[in-house]
């Protein structure tokens, strides 16, 4: 099967890593790297301040953190 990148996505839940900022839920972005392990996990660029704002990437997030936009 073959993916599409990158595809539309939100935050299903708030998202913290580290020191960075929170990625509030229903945070656009888009879904840019995919593992081929089993399960899945899932690097994503999110916009949480707008598109105008900065860009923040996260990796290693699963299924349960994000929902098609």
């Amino acid at each position: 099967m073959m993916t599409r990148i990158p595809i539309p996505v939100a935050a299903t839940h708030d998202l913290r890593r580290g020191q960075g900022p929170l990625i509030k839920r229903g945070a656009p972005g888009e879904l840019t790297g995919v593992t081929t392990a089993t399960p899945g996990r899932y690097t994503v660029t999110f916009w949480p301040f707008g598109p105008t704002g900065i860009a923040v990437v996260m990796d290693n997030l699963t299924r349960l953190d994000l929902k098609e936009a």
